[in-house]
């Protein structure tokens, strides 16, 4: 299994583990639902995940620690939620990354740590 996807649902929330033993999955779409909540563990085992699409749903924080297990991600879309608010070295980890979209939330503040580990972003 390499890709998944869930948009378009009415998905609340997604519980610890939900993802354990999907090692191969490369692309994880949760768009266009209700999710507000994303748990430490919430992407546990997906350490072969490229792409984790989020945007369109009620996300209010980010938490540090939340993409930990997500070494090898590429894009990361969490456009259009309602976070307001992004924990110091929540992408510590990510340093693949090269696309991340945060556009239309409610970031207030910044600070030098918001985007620590994020060396291979692209323009």
């Amino acid at each position: 299994l390499k890709t998944v996807n869930f948009a378009f649902n009415n998905l609340e929330k997604i519980e610890n583990f939900t993802f354990k033993n999907l090692t191969r999955l490369e692309s994880l779409k949760l768009s266009y639902n209700r999710i507000s909540i994303l748990n430490i563990n919430t992407f546990y085992d997906l350490i072969n995940l490229l792409k984790l699409h989020l945007d369109h749903n009620q996300i209010s924080i980010i938490q540090d620690g939340l993409f930990d297990y997500l070494i090898n991600l590429k894009e990361l879309n969490l456009k259009n939620n309602y976070i307001h608010l992004i924990e110091d070295n929540s992408f510590i980890k990510l340093a693949k990354l090269e696309l991340i979209e945060l556009n239309n939330n409610f970031i207030k503040f910044i600070s030098n740590k918001t985007l620590s580990g994020l060396f291979s972003i692209q323009n």
